[in-house]
């Protein structure tokens, strides 16, 4: 950690919210500013089965990163067994990230699309809210990204970033672009 940043001033929570295009620019934003003042950090991806173009550019900075699902399947499209498989695998990660947090291993973890994750029922909001405790108590700092949020999450918030979408190209019938979309 660089001398600048002080490990106690570490811990906050950070949502980036909403249906607009940007929520995992804006967390590779910040896992990159971090990174770049001599922060640990930890960029998980949920929901994301292929390699994204950030995910390549992060590994390069040389900071972590993970995907936890194994399909390049939407989950809408998915079988019951192949859902199930992606709940055990998200479950298990969370698992994995709550005790690696307890040891102070990261200074900043990113969950990018954890809330979608949740609102699709492959894990609990009680697995989040732990993961926010245990992340005050060890002075690790979360960021939280995903369309939507449950009260108490934005209670438990310190930063909320909301984007919407005013204008975007897919209304005209362009589909996602690969280096700008993913």
């Amino acid at each position: 950690m660089s001398s600048n940043a002080s490990k106690e001033a570490l811990g906050l929570l950070q949502l980036y919210i909403g249906n607009g295009k940007g929520k995992t620019t804006a967390a590779v934003g910040q896992a990159v500013r971090a990174h770049g003042h001599g922060l640990r950090v930890l960029f998980v991806q949920f929901l994301k089965g292929r390699q994204s173009g950030e995910s390549g550019a992060l590994s390069l900075l040389g900071i972590e990163i993970r995907q936890v699902q194994d399909s390049e399947k939407f989950l809408f499209s998915m079988s019951e067994e192949e859902k199930e498989h992606q709940k055990q695998r998200t479950q298990h990660a969370l698992e994995t990230l709550a005790g690696e947090i307890s040891t102070g291993q990261y200074d900043l973890v990113v969950l990018d699309e954890i809330l979608d994750a949740c609102s699709l029922s492959l894990a609990g909001y009680e697995t989040l809210y732990d993961l926010v405790a245990r992340a005050k108590e060890n002075h690790c700092e979360l960021i939280f990204t995903g369309r939507g949020v449950p009260m108490k999450l934005y209670e438990l918030a310190d930063y909320i970033s909301e984007i919407l979408p005013i204008k975007h190209p897919y209304d005209k019938g362009i589909t996602a672009r690969e280096g700008i979309e993913y």
